[in-house]
């Protein structure tokens, strides 16, 4: 077990380590002859990406996720992504036309954590095979 003193000197420590460590560039380097290129969305504010359509900038996405992904680096981090993705940004990019946006954020292509419950047919298992094939029957209010 440990005590008082030995949790606060660890987290000194620790505080001091990533300090240390804040200022080291961690932008993707060259894994195994791939490169990881610059994403030609970074540092776009939302006004920005609302200039392009719905369905290109969840292309845009979709590439980059498996680029990251699944290519290059090989991160792993997205576990699933809505199989519906590209059908759902045409029915917004049809809506953004005839009726006009609902709001700041509308098109705008959104990545959940998978512990987030989401109504469609993306399961919510924050990772765990125990949760596997969960479906949730409604959005949750973070979703929402």
């Amino acid at each position: 077990m440990i005590n008082r003193r030995e949790l606060f000197r660890n987290s000194l420590i620790a505080a001091g380590a990533v300090a240390a460590f804040s200022n080291i560039d961690c932008a993707p380097q060259q894994q195994s002859g791939s490169q990881v290129s610059s994403f030609e969305l970074d540092e776009l504010t939302i006004a920005q990406l609302s200039r392009f359509t719905s369905r290109s900038l969840t292309e845009k996405y979709l590439a980059r996720i498996d680029a990251l992904n699944r290519k290059g680096p090989e991160l792993r981090a997205v576990l699933e992504v809505n199989p519906d993705a590209l059908a759902i940004a045409d029915l917004l990019d049809q809506e953004r036309q005839s009726k006009g946006p609902r709001g700041p954020l509308h098109g705008i292509p959104v990545l959940i954590k998978d512990n987030i419950d989401t109504a469609d047919r993306m399961t919510t298992t924050a990772g765990s095979l125990a949760l596997e094939g969960s479906t949730p029957e409604q959005d949750s209010a973070v979703a929402q």
